[in-house]
């Protein structure tokens, strides 16, 4: 599924858990890899050839076979080199590190992990934390429209290559409160009757993951949101699992919705203790 792995590093500690965890995944579906650094105009190419020269040495122990690019274009945006660098190569998966963030940085993009999920075309594995590349145990979150079945297939090649458990999970989104009409009087809702078909459809969402993956065995989960957000839903989904890895869509966004968060896969990525595989829904 993944045989040319790219690994941007930096020499920050989350960079750095995150290259050896894609070393040992490497390793383990037999992937080779091509670590990258992007140059600044604090940089010297001495000191960005030494950090590559590095890993690729790290892949060699590993019996990985790995190789280097050093980017040299000071005008780009870190993220912006790196996703062009993917999108233009023969790559099938980004694996990079993130840093946690609080506040108001949870608002606003900015990061290069952020800007690479957004930018590349190719799909994207998070780390925040560090953590193994075992990945026994993967969860895979589905909504109701066709891109999900994308994400099943995908994640039921990587459950196969590893091997892996599947734990498909669907979560039914709150019903709005009843509106207003021009009257102020209130229009027709039917909350009740709602409720019951999204919760059906979400059942046969889970039914057609389940059929797509037989061979696999897989278990589901349907739960509702509530009151609470549904990557809260999701990320407490995956501890009662036990799960190691997150499979999930992600949806390209253009011009003022690339300056804010929001979506369930951007809180996902923020707050999951475990890697976030991203993958964008293929244009038709």
């Amino acid at each position: 599924m993944f045989n040319h792995i790219l690994i941007p590093v930096v020499p920050e500690p989350c960079s750095e858990q995150a290259a050896q965890m894609g070393l040992d995944f490497a390793k383990r579906i037999g992937a080779r890899v091509t670590f990258t650094y992007v140059m600044t105009k604090l940089d010297t190419s001495t000191y960005a050839k030494g950090i590559l020269s590095t890993w690729k040495n790290h892949a060699l122990e590993k019996g990985v076979v790995g190789d280097e690019i050093l980017i040299t274009d000071l005008e780009m945006h870190i993220g912006d080199a790196i996703a062009k660098e993917a999108n233009h190569k023969d790559y099938d998966l980004i694996l990079m590190g993130t840093h946690a963030r609080e506040g108001l940085n949870r608002m606003l993009l900015g990061s290069v992990t952020e800007r690479v999920v957004r930018m590349a075309h190719i799909p994207v594995m998070v780390s925040r934390a560090q953590t193994s590349a075992e990945f026994k145990r993967i969860l895979v979150p589905i909504d109701s429209t066709l891109n999900s079945l994308q994400v099943v297939e995908n994640a039921k090649a990587l459950a196969l290559e590893l091997p892996a458990k599947l734990h498909f999970v669907h979560v039914v989104q709150d019903i709005p409160m009843p509106f207003t009409d021009s009257f102020g009087g209130y229009g027709a809702f039917d909350a009740a009757g709602l409720s019951k078909s999204l919760e059906e459809t979400g059942k046969l969402t889970l039914e057609k993951a389940l059929e797509i993956c037989k061979e696999l065995t897989p278990t589901t989960s349907l739960l509702h949101a509530n009151t609470d957000q549904i990557h809260n839903v999701i990320l407490g989904s995956a501890k009662d699992v036990h799960a190691d890895l997150i499979v999930m869509m992600t949806h390209a966004r253009a011009g003022m919705e690339r300056l804010l968060l929001g979506s369930v896969s951007e809180g996902v990525v923020h707050h999951a203790n475990v890697p976030v595989l991203l993958v964008r829904p293929t244009e038709s």
